[in-house]
């Protein structure tokens, strides 16, 4: 906890969650108390889910050497530690085995982890987690039985489930894989850079999200799995409103708003353009997304269209996942597309709509959203315990998001998940915001 507060460490993802932490007191080899500066609504989660990572290791250089306090978080961020590739040092119930860069990791069962002395065992003796990096490579090893679970992907869910032969091998139609339909708390989003002057004007950014043809690209592209949507809160939940409804496909409402907002067509090239502060602009910009996975590609490519017969060019533009993450925390795009787990029944907003995240770096703010209302809301949902009041207090911050559209919200994600047969108990729901809360899988040969 004192390298997640550190803020030289590049952790402002948890940093948000624990602003009102005050300490750690350590009491014996098996126990820490936790203290909070006032009582909020994600204490509880977020000291249940703390990872505890040992300071023998971790604020000493590889001789022993202890760090000067104010060097450790900095050191965290490259530590010699991580550069050895021998696994993380945890206290759960499996045990870091191997790890070969990009094939797999392995665990196995510790039957000695502390958790298991009032509980069973878990029935899954090892973990071989195996690393792609394009999801049709995690696709063939599925067909070949090469991986027991994997979420499928919309072209080869059409491929072997809606077109496949019925007859032959195929294990989806002779029962050897089943698939499971879950809706989760995920939704896609397009994000806009808020403090850039393309995207600065609201009437732009609703313009970008009624030339967006969400349920076209939901049908087309996602098969059905992905609902559209309206403001980011998840419609299963208590806290959802349903008199927000999602933006329309309406081409001519935002030819409308982007007139109105001073972008006019240039006939010489049919693109928009605008002066802006001295400066000649064009709406002509990349949306970045992570290269590997087909929907992102398929469902910008049709947006690109829809984009261009309103005098906007746009380029999708693939990066590799680790050099997305980098650029993303280091504010290099105006505009990508991502996915993001929402805490599903019970809602904080403060890790990504709060402005204190502009200033940090690492922050998932990653827009530079700035609102001073939904700072003030998100801050005070988090003293709020009454559920009717939190009601309230999600619904309006729902609505600022709703009408401000900082991002354009796609929609809800279906995870089609396949398994082979012998896994079972693989269709319980999980959690994953605020902290992992999961069910039972076990094999059955």
């Amino acid at each position: 906890l004192d390298i997640i507060l550190d803020k030289q460490s590049n952790l402002a993802v948890m940093r948000s969650y624990l602003d009102q932490l005050e300490g750690v007191e350590v009491v014996d080899d098996y126990t820490a108390v936790v203290r909070w500066k006032s009582t909020v609504f994600v204490s509880l989660a977020n000291t249940l889910g703390a990872t505890i990572l040992p300071r023998h290791v971790y604020a000493h250089d590889e001789n022993g050497e202890p760090y000067p306090p104010e060097t450790v978080g900095q050191q965290f961020n490259d530590h010699w530690f991580d550069r050895l590739r021998v696994g993380p040092i945890a206290c759960g119930p499996y045990r870091f085995v191997e790890y070969r860069p990009n094939q797999f990791v392995r665990l196995e069962r510790w039957d000695d982890w502390y958790g298991f002395k009032d509980q069973p065992l878990y029935p899954v003796r090892v973990r071989h987690l195996r690393i792609y990096q394009e999801s049709e490579t995690a696709m063939n090893w599925l067909y070949a039985g090469d991986v027991d679970v994997q979420p499928m992907n919309s072209t080869r869910y059409r491929e072997w489930v809606l077109e496949g032969d019925s007859i032959g091998k195929n294990p989806f139609k002779d029962g050897r894989i089943h698939l499971f339909k879950p809706e989760i708390p995920v939704y896609s989003y397009i994000g806009w850079k808020n403090s850039d002057p393309l995207f600065a004007d609201v009437r732009v950014r609703k313009a970008l999200t009624y030339a967006c043809n969400r349920p076209e690209i939901s049908d087309r592209i996602y098969l059905g799995r992905m609902t559209p949507m309206g403001p980011p809160i998840f419609p299963r939940s208590e806290e959802a409103d349903p008199s927000l409804e999602p933006y329309p496909f309406d081409p001519a409402r935002a030819a409308a708003l982007l007139d109105e907002a001073g972008w006019a067509v240039d006939s010489s090239t049919g693109l928009r353009t605008k002066v802006v502060d001295g400066q000649s602009l064009v709406l002509d910009f990349k949306i970045y997304h992570p290269s590997g996975i087909p929907e992102y590609e398929n469902f910008l490519n049709l947006y690109k269209n829809d984009l261009l017969d309103l005098g906007i060019r746009m380029e999708p533009q693939a990066v590799q996942w680790a050099q997305f993450q980098k650029d993303l925390n280091d504010r290099k795009y105006k505009a990508f597309t991502l996915a993001w787990a929402t805490g599903g029944w019970e809602h904080d907003f403060k890790q990504i709509w709060h402005s204190e995240g502009i200033q940090d770096p690492g922050s998932s703010n990653y827009i530079e959203f700035n609102d001073p209302e939904v700072d003030r809301l998100s801050d005070e949902l988090r003293t709020i315990m009454d559920p009717e009041r939190r009601v309230e207090v999600v619904h309006r911050i729902g609505k600022i998001l709703y009408e401000r559209q900082p991002y354009t919200f796609l929609g809800w994600r279906r995870e089609y998940r396949a398994y082979w047969d012998h896994v079972k108990n693989a269709e319980e729901l999980y959690n994953i915001r605020p902290f992992w809360r999961s069910f039972p899988v076990w094999i059955e040969r």
